[in-house]
């Protein structure tokens, strides 16, 4: 009788989201949001053009898995979440080689409606890589998250990447 309790604990435990215990936050307060990441990952700012880049491991092969976190101004452009979301997706069958779609659908983040896609594509080295990205629109900004990882990669990161990404909230 004393494994039952002893169980639902374990249970308990792997089906918790990120907590304060195993994770840690990263706040913009220029941005105005903020996300919880694992505590195992290094919160890396203003790295390539982004707010925040939320690295899983190092880059000792030259590849660093990542949650990408930026913030794009859509000021003057005319754009609201889907036109946004068509000049992204013509963007990407411009630049991505060999792109795959595998996934897309809509999406909240961060309590307003969003959109998700989840691709694969080549490097120029020929190296395939896959993505998930989600983004929304609030008032004249597009926030865009993104998670890139080498394609032997993905699948063993993505669930604390997917739970990093749902974490976003706007504060």
């Amino acid at each position: 009788m004393k494994r039952i309790p002893l169980t639902l604990a374990v249970v308990a435990i792997l089906s918790c989201p990120l907590t304060a215990l195993e994770a840690a936050t990263f706040h913009s307060p220029q941005a105005k949001f903020k996300i919880i990441y694992p505590d195992a990952w290094t919160a890396k700012e203003g790295e390539a053009g982004s707010v925040v880049t939320l690295q899983a491991g190092s880059k000792a092969d030259g590849y660093a898995e990542s949650v990408n976190a930026m913030v794009q101004s859509l000021a003057g452009k005319g754009m609201d979440l889907d036109a946004y979301t068509r000049f992204s997706m013509d963007q990407l069958k411009q630049m991505v080689m060999d792109l795959q779609v595998e996934r897309e659908g809509n999406r909240f983040l961060g309590g307003y409606p969003g959109k998700e896609i989840q691709y694969s594509g080549k490097s120029k080295e020929g190296e395939r890589s896959r993505f998930y990205q989600a983004w929304t629109v609030k008032g004249d900004q597009v926030y865009l998250l993104t998670f890139s990882a080498r394609e032997g990669e993905f699948d063993r990161l993505f669930p604390e990447a997917k739970k990093t990404i749902d974490s976003f909230e706007f504060i």
